[in-house]
């Protein structure tokens, strides 16, 4: 029997940390990889917690479970090779790296033509490849899965 794997999950437009908790409801293990943002309104500056990728949450579950997930309210389905409609999957290690990605830096920027850049243009292939690297002060993080590459600045400030 197989064992458990996370599997990338594409949800509603803007209702990742509401799914988080209903799959949190439901008992199904979850991450969802968020970061805080300053955000100016009109008369004041708020500091937001934001999905790091959004539109995606990653859900560790039995390849059976798959439908189930994809029934809960918000959840789009799993992202799947465009070719063999095999779901994508995210090592241990990948997530690890998101996570530890997060915890090292303090200040870091989504990569694109303004916040997103696309890095992989054929099918997934069934081998991860490499989530982060390091140059200078640097860190990157590449997620074939869902396309996109992002960046952090390691330096820490010493006030």
């Amino acid at each position: 029997m197989s064992q458990n794997n996370w599997y990338i999950f594409k949800t509603a437009s803007r209702a990742e940390k509401k799914i988080a908790e209903r799959l949190d409801f439901f008992g199904f293990e979850h991450y969802l990889p968020l970061y805080v943002e300053k955000h100016k309104w009109h008369d004041r500056y708020k500091l937001i917690t934001i999905p790091l990728f959004k539109g995606h949450i990653f859900v560790k579950c039995h390849p059976i479970q798959l439908r189930i997930i994809s029934l809960v309210q918000g959840v789009v389905g799993p992202i799947t090779d465009p070719v063999s409609k095999i779901p994508a999957t995210i090592s241990d290690n990948e997530i690890e790296e998101i996570k530890k990605f997060l915890r090292l830096t303090d200040e870091y920027k989504i990569l694109s033509e303004g916040d997103i850049q696309k890095i992989f243009k054929k099918p997934i292939p069934k081998e991860s490849g490499t989530v982060s690297r390091y140059k200078n002060r640097y860190m990157y993080i590449h997620i074939k899965e869902l396309e996109i590459a992002m960046y952090a600045d390691t330096f820490k400030r010493i006030l």
